[in-house]
């Protein structure tokens, strides 16, 4: 059987940056204050053990984790989710003089086959 041994939080929601779990083989608490993120570390923990983070699909979160197994051996997983933020770019298109292949419309000063239009991503901060 897989045990948690270690959960590490490197970016997940409100939770502090680096925060690190480490789990005994004992029973573990969680103690805090209301609204210091119980609940989000109880998510979180329920998403590792289950190896399903579908519901963060649209969320930016990175989390590393230790496993142990029977024959002694550790694994440590890192997961991460970096959102990607798409953008439409407008690049003004010159139409050339005559019947040369400089006739053709250009984009940033290269052909292009029908006008110009551009998207690019960028990491969110």
């Amino acid at each position: 059987m897989l045990k948690l041994r270690r959960l590490r939080v490197e970016r997940f929601r409100s939770l502090a940056r680096g925060a690190e779990l480490l789990f005994s083989d004992g029973i573990n608490v969680l103690l805090g204050q209301n609204g210091t993120g119980k609940t989000t570390l109880l998510e979180l923990i329920s998403m590792v053990v289950r190896s399903d983070f579908s519901s963060l699909a649209k969320e930016e979160f990175a989390i590393e984790y230790e496993l142990s197994v029977p024959e002694g051996e550790n694994i440590i997983v890192v997961v991460r989710n970096a959102r990607v933020v798409m953008q439409q770019l407008q690049v003004p298109v010159e139409l050339g003089q005559g019947r040369s292949s400089s006739s053709r419309p250009r984009c940033s000063g290269a052909p292009t086959v029908a006008g110009c239009s551009a998207t690019t991503s960028e990491a969110s901060p």
